[in-house]
């Protein structure tokens, strides 16, 4: 019986060791919300306040996942703010000359799929680095869209109620659809990289990718395939933004470049590769939307929420070189 308990003991602590750096992130949000619950315990016990939170943050959080996947393998992804845009240019403009939601959602997602494709293929197949690929392809499709528009909007307030409206960003009581949603894609992008052998071939790309090509596996494919998830995630997570709206605007995707990344960094993931966590980054995605209402919620101004992200990001960063060290 003693011999069982200490090994018990002893699974345990390997399992609490292995998955510290999540335990740590999820601890600072937790830290977080008593603090503000503290501070003003009638606006955090309402439920209206987390709803507000919910109605953004899944669609953030969604990215997050997504851009983890390509920093996992060394590399990174500065265009999905202007993919985000030009996808939804893409289904509003569909939307508005065919009244078709199918082949609207379609297009506007095949549209993101190939900016994705693209920046693989700059990356995997021409050699250039991820950084400066993916700036380019940043301003350049958010110069399509100015161009296109002028900068003007488009107003999709028919589509409130629709099937699309309803499924994708609708609202179960007081829960909105697009928290379902993230759920879902943590459950998948936790299984991908968990219990598929793509998983695998994603930390090894990003930890070596010469003994990955060794171990025979196709580096420059793995590469395309996490920057075309990354376009087509970004295509989504537009589509969310503008339903949710019911608006396109061409600076559209621009809000979420700083807090997407914060996200992935506050949740563990290495910058350098070969090392991520997809819970990791859906918590950094929940602690910065917290923050996002919190300020509000304990009587501050929205001027101290940018000193505020950056304070959890270096405090988050701190924990983790900490726990790295200790391992």
């Amino acid at each position: 019986m003693f011999k069982k308990v200490i090994f018990m003991t002893n699974k345990l602590s390997i399992k609490i060791n292995r998955y510290r750096l999540q335990l740590g992130t999820f601890l600072i949000f937790l830290g977080i919300w008593i603090i503000f619950f503290t501070l003003n315990p009638a606006a955090f016990s309402n439920p209206y306040i987390y709803h507000a939170m919910l109605a953004m943050t899944p669609i953030s959080v969604i990215l997050a996942m997504s851009i983890t996947l390509v920093i996992i393998c060394a590399e990174i992804d500065l265009s999905f703010p202007s993919t985000m845009a030009f996808s939804a240019f893409v289904f509003s403009s569909v939307m508005l000359s065919t009244n078709n939601a199918f082949i609207s959602l379609l297009c506007a997602l095949i549209a993101g799929s190939f900016i994705g494709f693209l920046n693989g293929l700059l990356v995997a197949k021409i050699g250039l680095p991820s950084l400066i690929a993916t700036l380019g392809s940043l301003f350049l499709w958010r110069g399509v869209i100015m161009v296109l528009t002028e900068g003007w909007g488009t107003t999709l307030g028919f589509l409130e109620g629709t099937f699309l409206h309803t499924i994708m960003v609708g609202r179960m009581g007081l829960i909105p659809v697009q928290s379902f949603w993230m759920i879902g894609f943590l459950i998948l992008f936790w299984l991908i990289m968990n219990k598929h052998k793509l998983g695998n071939h994603i930390l090894a790309t990003g930890d070596n990718p010469e003994s990955a090509r060794m171990m025979g596996i196709n580096v420059d494919l793995i590469k395309i395939i996490v920057f075309t998830q990354a376009g087509f995630f970004a295509s989504l997570a537009g589509i969310m933004a503008t339903l949710e709206m019911l608006n396109f605007y061409a600076s559209l995707g621009e809000a979420f470049f700083l807090t997407v990344l914060a996200s992935i960094f506050i949740g563990g993931t290495s910058p350098f590769g070969g090392e991520g966590t997809i819970f990791g980054s859906f918590i950094g995605g929940l602690i910065i939307g917290l923050l996002g209402v919190g300020i509000l919620g304990v009587g501050l101004t929205g001027f101290w929420t940018q000193l505020f992200y950056g304070l959890i990001l270096i405090i988050s960063l701190i924990l983790q070189a900490i726990l790295r060290r200790t391992k």
